[in-house]
Parts: C-alpha cells; sequence; structure tokens
C-alpha cells in the first residue's frame, strides 16, 4: 500500500513542471513519503530476519548439509556388555 502511494506521490511530483512552487511543493511530499515506505520496508525487513533467526534457534542449516557431501557422517560405534549363559553379564574384578 505504501509503495503504490509512493509511486503515485513520485508520478505527482514529476507531472508537474509548469509550476515551479507547487512542483517544490511535491517534492517535498513525494520526499517525506518515499522516506516513509523505506522506514516501514526497513522495519519489515528485520522483523523477518528476527522471526526467521528465532525460529532456526541460531543452527546454521546448511552445516548438516555440507558434512552429508563431504562424508564426514559417521555411524556412532557402540560398545556393548558380553552376556554369559543364562543372560548374566561378567563381573569385573579390581574395581571398587
Amino acid at each position: 500500500m505504501l509503495r503504490k502511494r509512493a509511486n503515485a506521490l513520485r508520478r505527482r511530483y514529476q507531472r508537474t513542471t509548469n509550476n515551479e512552487n507547487l512542483r517544490q511543493e511535491r517534492k517535498e511530499i513525494y520526499f517525506n513519503g518515499r522516506r516513509e515506505y523505506e522506514d516501514k520496508m526497513q522495519e519489515a525487513k528485520l522483523k523477518s530476519w528476527k522471526t526467521f533467526r528465532t525460529i532456526n534457534d541460531g543452527v546454521n542449516p546448511w552445516n548438516i548439509v555440507h558434512k552429508i557431501a563431504a562424508g564426514k557422517i559417521r555411524t556412532i560405534t557402540r560398545l556393548t556388555t558380553i552376556e554369559k549363559k543364562m543372560g548374566r553379564t561378567p563381573q569385573t574384578r579390581g574395581i571398587q
């Protein structure tokens, strides 16, 4: 909505050629409208960026993609216990 208004003010300013006082007045109105539009756009961009950053919790979404592509993802090796007959685990000696 503000972009349309800023463009309309710009066209009105540029079409005024005969009356220098009116042209100057419309120029000031146009620059004020453009400044308002740019301020609102900057606020919206900042708000959108902050929302994006809070959704991602500061995690870089490309980290895992890069690791997979580079072949750096390894499976975790789990150490398991040895089971004796009848489901008993061996006792360690010397550890208190």
